[in-house]
This record gives structure tokens, C-alpha cells and sequence, in this order.
């Protein structure tokens, strides 16, 4: 083969595994968050917003007791079929999820390559002590709904003197704590947001670590 045909063939080759990524990646950004239970482990799970990830979201709550196959990986044949979009997927990243065929779970905690066919259902986002947590043999796995945390608004206009109060659902209120970019512009304490003077700043929820943002407008008063 000439030299052109080959950096072609490796031009399509690197194209075709991009646009599959780019497939997986679009299906992640629009996920739901789970709670999935390995063992006496629990990880936070993103499933992808395919019609596979949402026919088995409408099963959930469940409990699987999961096989061990290959040292890599654990699966349960499921009591139904469901829908299949199966891909070359080419690489499995430990904390994948995926559907064999159209009834068949998977759970990885290893990483490899491979040349088998698959539909990607999610992935746990952190998998560091899930080979640990999955064991030698079967193991338990389990899948719950994950409380939706959330400010009740994200966008606030006030006048100077107003006074609102936000929450942020699905949260412990005495474990959050509150801040405000300018407080010259608007003050917070437990979500009560009291503006001062026009301007914009920004009201920051911070729990268990990440921050949820409201942008508030406070508005010239108006003669």
C-alpha cells in the first residue's frame, strides 16, 4: 500500500473512533445521576440519555446479584430485552456500564481493549475502590434514584430594600453554607438574599463540596 492510502486509512480510522466518542460524550452531558451500591461500596453513577439508559432508569430501584466473568467485569442476564444501539466501542474504562446483546448488564472495573459490540448505558464517575469493592466472585450491586439537589431559582431580579429567600432542595439546610460575590450589592445568610444597591453578583450554595449558583440583578430604582 502507498504511503497516501495508509495516512488515509489512519485519517478514517481516527475519525470513525472520534465520532463514536463524540455519540457517547453527547448522550453523557444530558445523563442522570444514580447511586449505584457495589458490595458495601456506594458510587455515583452518570447514565447516558439514551432510550437503553432510560427504559432501565423506569426499573429503578433494583438489586442484581452479579457474576464474575474474565477478571474484568460483572453481569447479570436481565428478565426482558431492551432497546440496543450497540457500538465498536473499541476501549472499556473501568466504571463503564454497558448492554451485551439486549438483556445482558455489565458492570467493568478493569479498563481493556476490545473488539466486542456494546451498548453504553452509563458510567460511575469515580471508579477508585471498585475492583476492590466488585471481588473475585459475585457480588450485589445495587441501583437507586439519586436526590436531585438544586437551587429553587438560578436567576433573581430585585429592587434595592427587597428581600427573597432561595433554597436548595434535596440538601442538609444546616450543612449548607451561603456567600455572596458583593456584598456592597446584595447580602445572604441561610438563602435570605437582601439586596443593597443595583448591580449583579452572584449567590453561591456550597454543599458537600460543590457550588450551586443564583445570578441576582439588582435593579436601578425606577422614578
Amino acid at each position: 500500500m502507498k504511503k497516501t492510502g495508509k495516512r488515509l486509512l489512519v485519517t478514517l480510522c481516527i475519525s470513525l473512533i472520534a465520532v463514536c466518542f463524540q455519540a457517547v460524550h453527547a448522550d453523557a452531558e444530558n445523563g442522570t445521576v444514580v447511586n449505584v451500591k457495589v458490595g458495601n461500596k456506594s458510587f455515583e453513577c452518570e447514565f447516558y440519555d439514551n432510550r437503553t439508559a432510560n427504559a432501565l432508569l423506569e426499573t429503578i430501584p433494583v438489586k442484581y446479584k452479579m457474576s464474575e466473568l474474565n477478571g474484568n467485569e460483572k453481569y447479570k442476564y436481565l428478565d426482558r430485552d431492551f432497546p440496543t444501539d450497540e457500538k465498536k466501542v473499541r476501549r472499556i474504562n473501568a466504571g463503564d456500564i454497558m448492554l451485551y446483546g439486549s438483556d445482558c448488564l455489565v458492570l467493568f472495573y478493569r479498563s481493556f481493549n476490545t473488539s466486542y459490540e456494546y451498548t453504553p448505558v452509563g458510567r460511575i464517575t469515580d471508579p477508585k475502590g471498585l475492583k476492590k469493592a466488585a471481588g473475585k466472585g459475585k457480588v450485589t450491586v445495587k441501583f437507586s434514584k439519586r436526590k436531585t439537589i438544586r437551587l429553587t431559582e438560578t436567576s433573581l431580579t430585585l429592587d434595592p430594600g427587597q428581600s427573597l429567600t432561595i433554597k436548595l432542595t434535596g440538601a442538609n439546610a444546616k450543612k449548607v453554607k451561603w456567600s455572596t460575590s458583593n456584598k456592597k450589592i446584595a447580602k445572604v445568610s441561610k438563602g435570605r438574599i437582601r439586596a443593597k444597591k443595583p448591580g449583579t453578583v452572584t449567590i453561591t450554595a456550597k454543599y458537600k463540596k460543590k457550588k450551586y449558583k443564583c445570578k441576582v440583578t439588582v435593579q436601578p430604582v425606577q422614578e
